[in-house]
Parts: structure tokens; sequence; C-alpha cells
């Protein structure tokens, strides 16, 4: 087993031993490393936003700081690549439009959905969550790139999805074909 965590697990006939006490925190790390792993789907088909909600769970619900990612999608809704792109403080994170543009030129993607973490547990989108989805969906839509929908989550592994609550649709954004 290839990772940091060597000094106090071992992986042996598919399980794993602790070989020393541990601390919370390095338990936690070590399971959301598992879980990084788990969650590695390039290649899966995102068709709903529960898949959607699934993966982001899985990659962001732990952190203690808001943590904004990017699912880059190709024209058949098969995930790209997973990039958590901007890391911020307990409330806010500093998001630059420009490199999620670029990003998403770079990989050659045609549907993006835009994701962060609620590290406080509240799931409201705030009047900057909107304001950020707004010039991200604008700036995409200079390259005819979709923004399918901006997904939150919070520490429990609950979210909340701007499309199944129809705001993506107060965005006139048509997304993918086959998403929701």
């Amino acid at each position: 087993m290839k990772n940091n965590y060597s000094a106090f697990v071992s992986f042996k006939n598919n399980k794993y031993t602790f070989t020393d006490s541990v601390s919370e925190s390095k338990l936690l790390k070590f399971v959301a490393s598992l879980l990084e792993k788990k969650a590695s789907v390039c290649g899966e088909f995102f068709d709903s936003p529960e898949k959607v909600a699934y993966l982001i769970s899985l990659k962001l619900s732990m952190y203690d700081r808001e943590v904004f990612a990017c699912l880059f999608l190709n024209a058949k809704n098969q995930l790209i690549s997973f990039d958590k792109m901007f890391f911020g403080s307990t409330n806010q994170a500093c998001v630059f439009v420009s490199e999620i543009a670029k990003k998403a030129l770079l990989l050659n993607s045609v549907g993006v959905i835009i994701s962060h973490n609620h590290p406080s547990g509240n799931l409201e989108p705030s009047n900057a969550d909107r304001k950020i989805t707004t010039k991200i969906r604008k700036a995409l839509k200079l390259f005819e790139i979709d923004l399918i929908d901006h997904v939150l989550v919070n520490k429990n592994g609950e979210s909340y999805s701007f499309k199944a609550d129809g705001l993506m649709d107060d965005y006139d954004n048509e997304g993918l074909n086959g998403y929701w």
C-alpha cells in the first residue's frame, strides 16, 4: 500500500490492520484517502444530480474549510476530470472564473458542474454562491461550454443542487442532454 499511513497501518489479505494507536484526526484522514481512491471515477456517466452529489460528498464533505471543485464532462456526460481548484476559509473561497474556463478548454470539456462544501452545515446558497454561478455560466457560455449544475455539500454528506431546485433554469442554461 503506497501512502503516508504505513507508520500506523498495514494492508494484507484485503484487510487493514492498525499497528499503533491513532488519533481521530489521523484516522479520518486515512479514511478520507481511501474514499478518495474509491471515488476516482473518470469515465463514469453522470446522468443525475444524485450521482454527482454522491461523488462530491465523498470528495469534499470532510474538509473544515471551503473547497471549490469542478467536474469536467465530455459530450456523453462522462467525467473527464474532477479537480479541487480553490481552497478558502471556513466560510468563503476565492474563485477565479478564468481558471475554470481555462481548465475546461484544456480538457476539451463540453460541460462543467461546479461544487463546494459548506463547513457550517448550512446548505442554503448564499448570495455569493448565486453570483459566482452566474459569472461562471456566462464565461463558459462564451466558449459554448455548459454550466450544468452547482452542488453544495456539508460535513454530514447532505447536498443541495441548484439544478434540482430549479435555480439553473433561472440562468437560462440548457445543460447537456441526459443530465437530470
